[in-house]
């Protein structure tokens, strides 16, 4: 991601690099009184400073290693914080982006690039490229003249993008993947119809002998991650579950006592 910010830079560009890790980031407890009740986090930690970061930029490269077949924790963890946001994710500004991974092996990453997307279609990021370097020691990418001359353009094209919005840009994916997010991940539905799991884009899956093709339908602005898929689920169906939860909430109290038997491991003091 360095050497895309390096010759974004080169172009004109003023930019910031992030990492996650440094930022005090504590996991989301769902107590969901940011939505429900319209208050501030009641974590205290980094993440309205991450929140003014995404707002400065005019553009966003997406990057993380591959751990465990996906992305670092600390992605998820950052995903679910942005659920204090819900109720502006659907107004941001739609920007330029691009994803850029690592990873040791091919068919041992399915969930790096579809954890990802997810992150930038919440951030509602249109993306002109995704890219995963495979290589298995830090910094050895550094070493692979292919994926530092990718991810050189990556940073051209990402700021040439910028100031010209009405670029058209086309991101290769398999014929597996889906066109609009690039993941792999689909449900059968009826008549051969499946549906991407991460953005909802749906498609004809047909096969002729050992010949498969997934004819697909994209719909412009119609997503999981448009501003009108957005405000439905998070300004109508969350802010309902609000009044019902209030009706059931002091028989869901009742019933709690029975399970506040089961002992809960927390960490061990030390000298203990």
């Amino acid at each position: 991601m360095k050497n895309s910010l390096i010759n974004a830079q080169e172009q004109g560009a003023e930019i910031r690099a992030i990492r996650l890790p440094d930022f005090h980031l504590l996991p989301c407890k769902g107590c969901l009184a940011c939505v429900l009740n319209g208050e501030p986090c009641r974590l205290d930690d980094d993440m309205h400073e991450l929140w003014e970061h995404l707002q400065w930029a005019d553009g966003v490269i997406l990057s993380a290693p591959t751990y465990f077949l996906g992305p670092a924790g600390i992605i998820k963890i950052f995903i679910d914080r942005l659920f204090e946001y819900s109720l502006q994710l659907g107004t941001l500004k739609q920007r330029p982006g691009a994803i850029i991974a690592t990873a040791g092996l091919r068919e041992w990453d399915p969930f790096t690039l579809p954890m990802l997307s997810m992150l930038a279609g919440i951030l509602r990021l249109n993306l002109i490229d995704r890219f995963i370097a495979y290589r298995p020691g830090p910094g050895e990418v550094l070493l692979d003249d292919e994926t530092m001359q990718r991810t050189e353009l990556i940073g051209k094209n990402l700021v040439a993008q910028i100031k010209e919005p009405s670029l058209e840009v086309t991101i290769p994916s398999p014929s597996h993947a889906c066109p609009q997010c690039g993941t792999p991940f689909f449900q059968f539905r009826k008549d051969n119809l499946i549906e991407c799991q991460l953005c909802q884009t749906s498609g004809i899956f047909e096969q002729r002998g050992e010949s498969v093709s997934i004819s697909w339908s994209p719909r412009e602005g119609e997503d999981r991650w448009s501003p009108k898929a957005m405000a439905e689920h998070f300004s109508e169906w969350v802010l309902r579950t609000g009044p019902v939860y209030q009706k059931l909430r002091q028989e869901v109290e009742r019933r709690i006592p029975r399970y506040g038997k089961i002992p809960i491991v927390s960490r061990s003091k030390k000298g203990i």
